[in-house]
C-alpha cells in the first residue's frame, strides 16, 4: 500500500474513532410530528425532512427497515382515543403503536388546561404485563385510588360499543367476542360478576411521579418550564446557543429550548448555583418534523450516578418525557395563536 493509501485509511480510521466518541457523548433525536402521534427516532425520515413532504425519488421500504431496525433506540407517543374520556399520553419504546408486544412503556402524560402543568407517571411498574393494553391505556383492573393517591393509575374499561375512530379496534373486538362466550357457559347474574371484577383487581402505582410546570406565562421568560427530580432542579429554558439552519430557519430562533439542571452546591454562600446543560431542543421549519432533541448522554449518566446512584427511574427517560410536555405544548400555542391571528384579521371582512 502506498503512502497516500496508507493515511486515508489512517484518516478514516481516526474518524470512525471520533464518530463513535460522539455517539457515547450524546445522542440526536429527530421529532417527527403525525395527527395524533410523535415519533423520536435517531433515524432521518427523508419525507419529513423536507419542506414540501413528498415521496418522490424515495423507497418507503428502505425508510421502513431503517426504523425497525433502530427501534429499541426509539420512542413513540401515543395519544389515545376514546370517546368521551381524555386518557393521558402514553409513551413507550419503538417506533411504532405496536412496539408495544416487544418494547416496554415508558410513562404516562397527564396534561392540565392551558398547558399550566404536566403530571408524568413514570417508572419501570408500568411495563408490568397486563398493566397497558393494545389500546394503550392502562386496564381497567389494575385501577388505584387515583383520587387520594398521585402515583395511583386510573383505568379504562372495555365497553360493549365503540365509536369510530376509537383506538384499539381489534382489542375491543376480541374482549366482547371472549364476553359473549362467557356468558353462554357462565350463569352468574351481572350484579355478581361486578362483584368478582372489583374483588380481582390489582391496583398499579408508579414508581415515580414528576410535575412539570409552566413558570411565567405572562412575563418575558415564556419559555421556562420546571421540574424536580430526586432533589434535583430542572428547567427547560429559551436558548440562541443552537438554531435552524435551513431556509427561513431564523423566524424559529426564538422557539430554540435546552434543559439545564441545578446542582445542590455545598456553599451556602455561592453568589451563582452550578448549572449544567443536559440536552438541547432545535425546532424544524419542515411541517411534518417538530424538531431536534439532542441528550447529552455522558453528562445525563454523571448526574444520575452522582446525586441519584439507587434511582429506579433512568433519567434519561425522564428527560425524554419532559420534552414531549413541551414539544406539545409549544405546538398548540403555536396553533392557537396563529387561529387568534386569523380569526382578527378575517374579523373585519365580515359583513
Amino acid at each position: 500500500m502506498d503512502s497516500k493509501g496508507l493515511n486515508t485509511t489512517i484518516q478514516e480510521a481516526h474518524d470512525a474513532e471520533k464518530g463513535s466518541m460522539v455517539s457515547e457523548l450524546s445522542t440526536t433525536l429527530n421529532v417527527y410530528r403525525d395527527k395524533h402521534h410523535i415519533l423520536l427516532t435517531p433515524c432521518t425520515h427523508p419525507r419529513k425532512e423536507k419542506a414540501f413532504p413528498t415521496w418522490r425519488g424515495i423507497d418507503k421500504f428502505d425508510v421502513n427497515s431503517n426504523l425497525g431496525i433502530r427501534a429499541p433506540q426509539s420512542f413513540f407517543l401515543q395519544q389515545p382515543i376514546l370517546s368521551f374520556h381524555a386518557p393521558p399520553h402514553l409513551l413507550r419504546r419503538g417506533h411504532t403503536k405496536s412496539s408495544q408486544a416487544q418494547l416496554p412503556p415508558v410513562c404516562l402524560i397527564h396534561n392540565s388546561s392551558f398547558w399550566n402543568s404536566w403530571k408524568i407517571q413514570i417508572g419501570p411498574s408500568l411495563a408490568t404485563e397486563g398493566v397497558i393494553d393494545p389500546r394503550g391505556v392502562v386496564c381497567a383492573e389494575h385501577t388505584g385510588d387515583h383520587v387520594n393517591n398521585e402515583k395511583a393509575l386510573k383505568g379504562y374499561g372495555v365497553r360493549s360499543w365503540r365509536m369510530w375512530g376509537e383506538s384499539g379496534k381489534k382489542y375491543h373486538r376480541l374482549v366482547n367476542s371472549q364476553r359473549k362466550d362467557t356468558q353462554k357457559t357462565d350463569m352468574k347474574s351481572v350484579e355478581e360478576q361486578k362483584v368478582e371484577s372489583a374483588e380481582s383487581r390489582t391496583p398499579v402505582e408508579a414508581d415515580e411521579v414528576i410535575h412539570l410546570r409552566w413558570v411565567s406565562p405572562l412575563s418575558t421568560s415564556t419559555r421556562l418550564y420546571t421540574f424536580t427530580w430526586q432533589g434535583v432542579s430542572f428547567s427547560w429554558k429559551g436558548t440562541s446557543t443552537v438554531r435552524e439552519t435551513r431556509r427561513l430557519g431564523s423566524l424559529l430562533r426564538y422557539a430554540h429550548l435546552k434543559l439545564m439542571a441545578q446542582l445542590p452546591d455545598d456553599d451556602p454562600h455561592a453568589c451563582h448555583p452550578v448549572e449544567v446543560c443536559l440536552a438541547t431542543y432545535t425546532c424544524s421549519i419542515a411541517p411534518e418534523k417538530a424538531g431536534k432533541l439532542d441528550l447529552f448522554d455522558a453528562q445525563i449518566r454523571k448526574l444520575a450516578l452522582d446525586h441519584a446512584p439507587g434511582a429506579v427511574v433512568d433519567l434519561r427517560d425522564v428527560v425524554v418525557a419532559t420534552a414531549m410536555c413541551m414539544v406539545m405544548g409549544e405546538f398548540e400555542k403555536r396553533v392557537l395563536a396563529r387561529e387568534l391571528a386569523f380569526l382578527i384579521m378575517t374579523a373585519g371582512n365580515v359583513n
